[in-house]
């Protein structure tokens, strides 16, 4: 007969990364039983403790890609012999939760590390296509980011994006494709969609151009997460304040023709318009009163040079100029011209 091993040992070679995967399994097996002495949640505390004094691993752990795939263990049945065992998450007490959270994080910490990871990223006013292990394209815009890793495992496609891009996912009905951005998880199987979440922006963009999406928040804690599915022509937005999710119906190809080299402006403010213009070229643009931010911008602008889009841009508006300068271009007037 196998003898059980001590939890007290199990939980220090796992912190220690010394753990083999069967002993990682039965350490998960002993959590996700019932506390019922002293000295098991003991050993927790004391676990809990060990893993909030490293500030380092803490901080690693803490991570949107990390939570999705602790999410998905905890979502899963494990089969032992002929009995199946759920994860007990309603069941379970909340120290030994917060333990699973941290110690499954750092586990898959480990395990990615072993698994080469790409990373493409691009500056303001470069873009760049990325072709995907599974052969998926991935049109990245200016100031994003895009990791994956280097082989897709067997049962997911999973990348992490900051910044806006494009997809074009290859169907593979056995390998969900997920793409985590800030605060949103866009999963799908096959299909086109545009993802827009810049970090100092307020709102994160979903657009689907073909096929079939859901998007979920990011839950906190043990909340179950929101989903929404979207379809060709349909574009979730969530607000980054107040976390509400809308889903709205129409033709939004202006928000994804940035892949072709095209900016469109549908009665946008100036100030997010120079914010645009600024990823797009790359040079920094200042504005040299506030009511020139509070203009709205109409227009299409295909492979127009900034020169050229702020020309055409300062014909709707009082007094307007700009001068290049070594900080970057400085843009000056009145503000929006009234006449009719």
């Amino acid at each position: 007969m196998k003898e059980k091993k001590d939890i007290k040992v199990l939980a220090q070679k796992f912190i220690d990364n010394t753990a083999t995967e069967q002993e990682i399994e039965e350490l998960m097996i002993l959590l996700r039983s019932e506390p019922s002495n002293a000295d098991f949640e003991a050993v927790i505390n004391d676990m809990i403790l060990k893993i909030d004094a490293d500030k380092s691993l803490k901080k690693r752990a803490d991570t949107a890609q990390h939570h999705v795939k602790i999410d998905t263990i905890l979502s899963k049945r494990k089969t032992t012999g002929k009995k199946q065992v759920l994860w007990p998450v309603r069941r379970i007490a909340a120290v030994i939760t917060l333990f699973m959270i941290a110690v499954l994080s750092i586990y898959f910490l480990n395990t990615q590390l072993e698994t080469k990871l790409v990373v493409h990223q691009t500056v303001a006013g470069k873009k760049s296509k990325v072709t995907l292990p599974d052969g998926s394209t991935v049109d990245l815009n200016s100031e994003s980011k895009l990791t994956y890793p280097e082989k897709f495992d067997a049962g997911v496609r999973e990348v992490v994006l900051e910044g806006e891009a494009f997809f074009t996912v290859k169907a593979d009905r056995d390998k969900p494709f997920i793409v985590t951005s800030q605060h949103l998880i866009t999963k799908v199987l096959g299909t086109s969609f545009n993802i827009r979440a810049f970090t100092d922006e307020k709102k994160v963009q979903v657009v689907v151009a073909s096929g079939r999406v859901l998007v979920e928040d990011q839950p906190i804690g043990h909340t179950a997460p929101k989903g929404i599915i979207l379809t060709k022509n349909e574009m979730l937005t969530l607000d980054i304040s107040d976390k509400t999710m809308t889903k709205t119906s129409g033709n939004f190809d202006e928000l994804i023709a940035w892949k072709d080299g095209i900016l469109v402006f549908n009665a946008v403010e100036f100030r997010e318009v120079a914010k645009k213009l600024e990823r797009w070229f790359g040079m920094k643009i200042y504005l040299d009163n506030e009511p020139l931010g509070n203009c709205l911008i109409k227009g299409k602008f295909h492979n127009k040079s900034l020169d050229r889009i702020l020309d055409l841009i300062g014909w709707g508006m009082d007094d307007f100029s700009y001068e290049h300068t070594d900080e970057g271009i400085l843009v000056k007037g009145k503000g929006c011209d009234t006449d009719e």
